[in-house]
């Protein structure tokens, strides 16, 4: 739900620079609204790297416990590492908003990609509205 709100207080921040810059009049509370949206979506990137950080660490961890099963383990340690290995395999730890969003490294990407999408439509709008050829 955060996400949405952050991803609208973006959009609403790129329609006020469009506005300033096609109409040349100041809007007032730009300001505190461009940090606040600062803020939203440095708070959105530093979940993403936590996210990621967990997920890696998830696998380091994999990765230690598979070299752990070359030690000479009793047959019961061994059993719990392989069936717990084998959870890890069949269902891999990420993190997702609603099972629709995944939180990784790559949401950042996406965000800014969407952002400069819906850029473009509102300037292709804009500029329909003021009469203006494409």
């Amino acid at each position: 739900m955060n996400l949405c709100c952050e991803f609208t207080k973006s959009l609403i921040i790129v329609f006020t620079a469009f506005h300033i810059y096609f109409q040349n009049t100041p809007i007032r509370d730009a300001g505190s609204l461009l940090i606040s949206n600062v803020i939203g979506n440095v708070m959105m990137l530093s979940c993403c790297a936590y996210t990621e950080l967990a997920t890696k660490k998830c696998k380091s961890i994999a990765m230690s416990l598979t070299k752990k099963l070359t030690t000479k383990l009793s047959k019961p340690e061994r059993s719990e590492i392989k069936q717990f290995l084998l959870e890890i395999e069949t269902c891999p730890i990420r993190f997702s908003i609603c099972e629709m969003i995944t939180l990784d490294s790559t949401l950042p990407l996406k965000y800014i990609g969407l952002l400069i999408s819906y850029s473009i439509i509102v300037i292709g709008f804009l500029d329909l509205l003021e009469g203006k050829n494409v």
